[in-house]
């Protein structure tokens, strides 16, 4: 990797880094809803997901996404996943509102 690819990467990956995004806004208003003790497993979930993108980034996934199209199914599975939960889900209401169908529990993974 050249000097000022490097130079460049390193910057912002320090600035995203830090500031609070949704992960950390999360954990939040979990810790003032639930207590901290509960919020833990969550936060430890999301230390491991932001470690193991960061790894992945390090590795170069793109690049073996560009050599094995194979790779590239897995985004296309979770597209489909996120779709279908989206679709499922449409038309169920929170806990506050009355629902206008009965919404059973989604297998979540």
């Amino acid at each position: 990797m050249s000097l000022t690819a490097l130079s460049l990467l390193v910057p912002t990956f320090l600035v995203v880094s830090l500031t609070p995004g949704m992960c950390m806004t999360l954990s939040l208003s979990l810790g003032m809803t639930i207590g901290l003790r509960r919020t833990l497993w969550m936060m430890y979930g999301e230390l491991i997901g932001v470690g193991s993108v960061a790894a992945a980034s390090v590795v170069g996934v793109a690049t073996l996404a560009l050599q094995y199209p194979t790779i590239s199914c897995w985004s296309s599975l979770q597209v489909d996943y996120i779709s279908a939960f989206l679709a499922y889900s449409y038309g169920c209401r929170g806990k506050a509102g009355r629902p206008r169908r009965s919404c059973p529990d989604l297998l979540l993974v």
